[in-house]
């Protein structure tokens, strides 16, 4: 028999809140930072922070969908849906300052992943193309972009910089991401409520 709804998705939102919104140094970065240089260490490591989380919203979404606890899945695939959103939309920004883009093919699609220094990300073309002048410079359809091609899987999609473990919250990179870029996660949430609750980030406003 299914669990109640209610009462467990109350306990969900309150552990998730107090894990995320741990006690750290807020960033004070001021309003557009740095939309048109290089992108900083804290920008970057803020991206592969918030692709990090929104892996795991969708294992949980998937894991409550499974157990018929519907709400708490469509909460969770909010939550996956508006970081997925926030990283396209930063990336947007500051692809055009990147040392290179390469275009990999995977599961049968073809994805462009960005690369700064040691961090790389995967992303929809479309996001890239919201820069109108990258996609003419890039050419990101072109066959001259070179694919690699069966050494990929979804994973490594989601997965992107090798990285390692990030000492940085979730809180510390969506205000951060914010501040600097306009890219608040509550307005890219394809739902802003889901049943009696909230579905996005309380200290974003």
């Amino acid at each position: 028999m299914a669990e109640s709804n209610s009462p467990h998705e109350e306990l969900h939102q309150e552990l998730h809140e107090e894990s995320y919104e741990e006690s750290r140094e807020e960033p004070h970065a001021g309003p557009n930072e740095e939309p048109y240089g290089k992108p900083s260490e804290e920008t970057l490591r803020s991206l592969f922070k918030v692709n990090k989380h929104a892996r795991t919203y969708a294992t949980k979404a998937h894991q409550h969908y499974q157990a018929d606890n519907h709400y708490s899945a469509r909460r969770n695939s909010a939550r996956k849906e508006a970081l997925y959103s926030v990283k396209g939309a930063v990336l947007a920004r500051i692809a055009g300052r990147a040392d290179k883009i390469e275009r990999h093919r995977i599961d049968g699609s073809v994805y462009p992943c960005v690369y700064f220094r040691r961090w790389s990300f995967h992303c929809m073309t479309e996001d890239l193309c919201k820069t109108e002048d990258l996609c003419k410079t890039e050419d990101l359809n072109a066959s001259s972009l070179d694919i690699r091609d069966g050494v990929e899987k979804l994973e490594d999609f989601e997965k992107d910089s090798e990285t390692g473990s990030v000492t940085r919250s979730l809180k510390e990179s969506l205000i951060h991401l914010r501040d600097a870029f306009g890219a608040d996660a509550n307005e890219h949430l394809p739902e802003k409520r889901v049943g009696y609750y909230f579905a996005g980030w309380k200290y974003l406003g």
